[in-house]
């Protein structure tokens, strides 16, 4: 029996460090942030770190350093990169669940910027192609399933795995990226429904929700709420405003510290992993909470979704030496 078992994507992502800048254009609306670089022209990469990454595996070394038993259920390929992600569980102590194809694992470009945003090319590979017939249904037990995003064939997997949750009485954590979030909530309604821990960003959370990234706080955090599982915890990250929690009762908040920001890639990955994993040893938001942003605070300090992730020690010395503070408020 695990403690979790992550579902979603595994890549091997190359980090791409550029003089890029940002600029405000508006779209379909609203203004969007795009990378820009001289057209026709040559760009010079100053330099390029490989490292694994994906919704699945970074969640997995997450809870897996913080102390949970932990398995994994992703698809990569019979290839270099998937033999370099069959390492990293192994080295982990992460139980793989999934299956290796004929098809190549999947891959991700990560565009830095000088202000450190940043944009990521995706090939799925392999992540498109998860079926039921690649997983055995007699390891999956666990406390809890942690879905993250995939698409197409993979994702309807997702949905017959949400529904055997639900008769096993396994809980679901859900992390939709905005590939799913902008098809609503109709559509994800599946695994809405049986969702016990929703986490979303904000742009995520309007999204879903079919409203303007101007809407309030708390109205997001109120809708999302109803979406989900009777009695389920929303989590809405905000980036540089922190992060709001809201359990059907009570909304809580935690800003970051002011720090120096290499690379976010990965920062949301590890809040929500961290987020969860306080959240089965205390059952406790605050502590959630706390655990969650020391974690991701780690990761943008440095290149890589999970290069510095933290082990359960690391963090409560960390917890204790920078106490974030976390507002209550009742809605």
């Amino acid at each position: 029996m695990f403690d979790v078992i992550t579902i979603g994507g595994a890549t091997v992502d190359l980090f791409l460090k550029t003089k890029a800048n940002v600029l405000d254009v508006e779209s379909h609306g609203h203004i969007e942030h795009m990378l820009a670089y001289p057209s026709g022209r040559k760009i010079l990469v100053e330099h390029m770190i490989y490292m694994t990454g994906g919704g699945a595996t970074n969640t997995a070394v997450a809870f897996a350093r913080l102390g949970l038993k932990t398995g994994s259920v992703c698809k990569i390929g019979e290839d270099l990169y998937g033999k370099q992600i069959l390492n990293e569980f192994k080295k982990e102590k992460i139980s793989f669940l999934g299956k290796q194809s004929e098809i190549e694992t999947g891959t991700a470009i990560i565009l830095d910027t000088v202000d450190h945003d940043r944009t990521i090319l995706v090939c799925k590979g392999a992540n498109d192609y998860l079926s039921m017939k690649d997983i055995n249904k007699k390891k999956i037990k666990s406390q809890w399933y942690y879905i993250a995003t995939l698409l197409h064939e993979s994702y309807k997997t997702c949905e017959a795995l949400a529904v055997s949750a639900e008769r096993n009485n396994i809980l679901i954590a859900f992390n939709p990226s905005n590939y799913l979030a902008q098809k609503g909530a109709h559509y994800l309604h599946p695994i809405l429904s049986r969702t016990k821990m929703l986490f979303v960003n904000r742009e995520e959370a309007a999204l879903l929700l079919r409203v303007g990234l101007n809407f309030d706080i708390n109205y997001l955090l109120e809708k999302c709420n109803l979406l989900i599982h009777e009695q389920g915890i929303v989590v809405i990250t905000d980036g540089k405003n922190g992060a709001y929690c809201y359990d059907g009762n009570l909304r809580y908040s935690i800003k970051p510290r002011k720090i120096k920001v290499v690379e976010t890639t990965g920062a949301g990955d590890a809040f929500t992993a961290s987020f969860l994993a306080g959240f089965i040893k205390t059952n406790d938001i605050e502590f959630s909470l706390k655990l969650a942003q020391i974690n991701a605070e780690s990761v943008v300090q440095y290149y890589g979704a999970k290069n510095i992730l933290l082990k359960w020690k690391d963090a409560m010395k960390l917890m204790k030496k920078y106490s974030h503070k976390v507002e209550k408020v009742a809605l």
